[in-house]
């Protein structure tokens, strides 16, 4: 598999409030349902809490969703492609179907 690095550079003094921006604008949650809650016991912070921290930090979640982005565009522009090759196969067999005089 072929590996495609990418590196945004951004000043220090902007870093944080881009990457705050980006995770607010794009959903990002510290804390997510304990998928090992159980509720028929009683909810305990420590034993059994019913939210966790997020194992997803907001470094990878923003990583994440720029590869979801890339992968996303791949594919419209696949399938695009696709529809105008489709289109322009349908148009050409319609024009040599008809006999007109």
């Amino acid at each position: 598999m072929a590996t495609l690095n990418l590196s945004i550079t951004v000043p220090d003094a902007v870093q944080a409030r881009l990457l705050a921006a980006f995770c607010r604008q794009h959903g990002y949650q510290a804390t997510v349902g304990n998928p090992a809650f159980n509720p028929v016991i009683p909810e305990n912070p420590t034993t059994n809490p019913r939210t966790i921290a997020n194992p997803e930090n907001r470094v990878q979640f923003l990583k994440r969703k720029v590869i979801d982005f890339i992968k996303e565009s791949a594919s419209a522009a696949e399938a695009t492609a696709d529809a105008e090759a489709a289109r322009k196969a349908a148009a050409d067999k319609a024009g040599t179907d008809f006999v007109l005089s």
